[in-house]
């Protein structure tokens, strides 16, 4: 079977020899490649159109899976949540299993912004709509007062 690059060459070749080959053998053969050329086009048309699909049809099983991930991430978090609640319930900090040592511990701070309003604005919001909370929290951890927000440090929990 010819390939479309087969066809191709022999086309420039013929076309770069039309001046010295037989008219009626140049039309002949120009149009069986010709011929050979469309019919390839067409299969590429079709290849192409089915490539399409499969392209639509990943990108519906991506989204399914980023909200199937969001679903287990949620999942997580909750769970998370409710050993930090029995930790503290129980007034316990550690467990320790063969398999599992799980452990409160302090997390790392980070910034709580109780009102935006309160926030000065100029270093500390690059867009109007949204604080920096990068360069609030370098002020407040040197020890620079920020209306309106403040550090805080939330547990942890680590599972090894």
């Amino acid at each position: 079977m010819t390939t479309l690059y087969d066809l191709t060459n022999n086309y420039l070749q013929l076309k770069s020899l039309a001046a010295e080959t037989d008219p009626e053998v140049f039309n002949d053969t120009m149009d069986a490649i010709t011929d050979g050329i469309e019919d390839k086009a067409i299969g590429y048309a079709k290849v192409i159109n089915s490539l399409k699909s499969e392209t639509d049809e990943i990108t519906a099983e991506i989204k399914r899976l980023q909200q199937r991930k969001k679903a287990v991430n949620n999942n997580i978090g909750r769970m998370k949540t409710n050993l930090i609640q029995a930790f503290h319930t129980a007034e316990i900090n550690q467990v320790k299993d063969p398999l599992f040592t799980i452990k409160l511990s302090p997390g790392r701070q980070s910034v709580v912004i109780h009102d935006e309003k309160k926030l000065p604005v100029d270093a500390y919001m690059p867009q109007p709509a949204r604080p920096s909370k990068t360069k609030i929290k370098e002020l407040l951890e040197k020890g620079r007062e920020v209306n309106g927000a403040e550090l805080v440090r939330k547990e942890a929990l680590l599972i090894k």
